[in-house]
């Protein structure tokens, strides 16, 4: 994740719980139609994607699909039980 301005982490953040619902909802996280749910180019939405699959959130599957890493978001959702949060931030899992 070599990008650290704020707009970018805020983005990111967006993509991140995006993916995690569609994620949830789907079983799996299309390019195209997470592009449509956060408003983004397609090419915007692959450089996000990249940095959630270098945080360990997803792991790429092939033909614009990704999938959750459900153990790693399980320990970072755990952690949080407690916290009243309505969204989880991308530093949640750079802490884990």
């Amino acid at each position: 994740m070599g990008r650290t301005g704020l707009t970018y982490r805020a983005r990111l953040t967006l993509v991140l719980n995006a993916c995690l619902e569609i994620f949830t909802e789907q079983g799996v996280v299309n390019v195209a139609s997470l592009a449509d749910r956060v408003d983004l180019t397609e090419r915007a939405v692959k450089d996000y994607l990249d940095d959630l699959s270098n945080l360990d959130v997803l792991t790429y599957e092939g033909a614009g699909k990704y999938r959750g890493n459900t153990s790693r978001i399980d320990d970072v959702t755990s952690e949080l039980l407690f916290e009243p949060k309505s969204a989880i931030m991308v530093e949640d899992f750079t802490s884990v």
